[in-house]
């Protein structure tokens, strides 16, 4: 799929080109994976989770495209669009769910029950709200109560697991909040900006990787002690199959 994304931004189309065109999200053999898109008919209800690991009819067939043009559909800029067999149509999260994290943790619960957790939360630095010069009041109002939500969830996740850790949130803190979403020329400013940041949290950055190695080696040892016991152990060039992680290390990406 990366061929055919550098193949498009070197200007080419990509209509009978791209293999990935009709590729479903639906696929059991990849890493567990979770987007975040809401009803246009009810901007209010809960978030609805496309998985590469449902085995719902209602999205199973929905292709790659159409979810990831649900997921970004942030309607300033982009058109809802249609998904699933029903046809329904929806926006991105943004109204509510711009910190996926508290959805992506109870999701992450009902599939590993009873796991430990590891949870990195990766913010975009934009925590304020960026005025839209635009008569649609409602549209401000709902972009100002989207960042609020999103400051409000990244607070409740803090509390929560002050004090037991394994929650771990890094967000670029000064210098990106005048940026807008239409800003796209503005990478150079963006990768400075995170870049100072992450020096300034070199500390914390090196301790959840030390985190994670420990997970990992964890899973490893647990995997094949679990596997010996059975015989059935399975020798990798990377070390052991691990199907079911003795620990859940949970990757988020944020959009606030």
């Amino acid at each position: 799929m990366e061929s055919c994304v550098q193949y498009r931004l070197a200007g080419n189309p990509t209509t009978n080109f791209c293999k990935h065109e009709d590729q479903e999200l639906h696929d059991e053999s990849c890493t567990k994976t979770v987007v975040l898109a809401i009803t246009k008919a009810n901007v209010e209800t809960l978030p609805t989770l496309f998985k590469t690991y449902d085995d719902s009819t209602t999205f199973s067939e929905s292709k790659i495209w159409e979810v990831a043009r649900a997921t970004s559909a942030a309607t300033t800029f982009f058109k809802s669009i249609k998904v699933g067999r029903d046809e329904v149509e929806f926006i991105d999260a943004g109204f509510g769910h711009n910190n996926p994290c508290e959805a992506l943790i109870e999701e992450t619960k009902k599939v590993y029950p009873g796991r430990e957790m590891t949870i990195l939360s990766i913010g975009t630095g934009l925590g304020d709200v960026i005025e839209i010069k635009d008569k649609r009041i409602s549209i401000i109002k709902a972009l100002a109560s989207m960042a609020t939500t999103s400051k409000a969830a990244a607070l409740r996740l803090q509390n929560k697991y002050s004090g037991i850790g394994g929650y771990y949130r890094f967000n670029v803190e000064n210098g990106l909040k005048d940026i807008t979403l239409s800003d796209w020329k503005q990478s150079s400013k963006i990768s400075s900006h995170t870049g100072n940041y992450l020096a300034e949290k070199r500390e914390d950055v090196e301790k959840f990787i030390k985190v994670m190695a420990n997970a990992n080696a964890s899973n490893q040892l647990s995997r094949r002690e679990e596997l010996a016991g059975n015989g059935t152990v399975q020798e990798l060039s990377q070390g052991y199959a691990l199907e079911l992680p003795a620990r859940t290390n949970y990757v988020v990406h944020s959009k606030d």
